[in-house]
């Protein structure tokens, strides 16, 4: 919880991106459906309360260095990141903020797989590229943590599961979003993600072309299978 207030999404939007991405301080991008607008105050970017936080939890610091430190142990973060280069360090900066010691570690996306699934890391980069809410589905629900899944928290939660796997089957767009919503409420009360940033996904067309789809994955896919251009 006290990284989630050291994240300064803006300033990561606006030096990195230029302002061509966007915050997203939710579970998911703000566009899906079956976002939780509430989940934009629960972590805002507070750098004293992120210090208070972890006063409380015994982490201050004692010799003055920069870092926080408790029972005489720096806290030292290991970050582990195989997508965009120059977000490590800027991570790495912001936590540095906080007196939090982060490494990175860049590898390439092979190992970084490898290295989710033993856990050998204390955060790591995962992009969600999925426009579809059930997207949350496989990154939290405990049954996809293993070879090829991608629930890389190793977080487990009867509660959280049964509410992905009802959302899962349930047809009714009303009744899914409940049940999605209320499993974003516990990935954020438990602090399971540190939300970064959202891409954005633009094309540029003749105003004449009709029934183009960027499909569930906006950054990916791109359809043109009900394409035409109006005469």
């Amino acid at each position: 919880r006290a990284l989630e207030h050291a994240i300064n999404q803006e300033e990561i939007v606006q030096v990195l991106y230029r302002g061509e991405a966007v915050p997203t301080p939710g579970t998911m991008y703000p566009g899906s459906p079956c976002y939780w607008e509430e989940s934009e105050d629960v972590y805002p970017f507070d750098l004293e309360k992120g210090k208070a936080l972890l006063a409380e939890a015994g982490w201050t610091d004692t010799d003055g260095d920069g870092w926080v430190d408790k029972d005489g142990e720096k806290m030292e973060l290991l970050l582990v990141n195989a997508f965009i280069e120059d977000l490590g360090p800027m991570i790495q900066a912001q936590l540095a903020e906080l007196g939090v010691d982060a490494s990175i570690d860049l590898v390439s996306g092979p190992i970084q797989l490898e290295r989710a699934i033993e856990g050998d890391f204390h955060t790591i980069l995962q992009s969600m590229r999925y426009a579809d809410p059930g997207v949350i589905d496989m990154l939290y629900n405990s049954k996809n943590l293993g070879p090829g899944g991608w629930s890389w928290t190793r977080y487990k939660d009867p509660e959280l599961d049964a509410l992905l796997d009802e959302s899962a089957v349930t047809v009714d767009p009303e009744k899914r979003c409940e049940l999605i919503v209320e499993a974003q409420k516990i990935i954020h009360d438990q602090a399971l993600m540190l939300p970064l940033y959202g891409s954005q996904a633009n094309a540029v067309m003749r105003d004449n072309v009709r029934g183009v789809d960027f499909g569930s994955r906006p950054n990916v896919d791109f359809w043109l299978y009900d394409a035409y251009v109006e005469e």
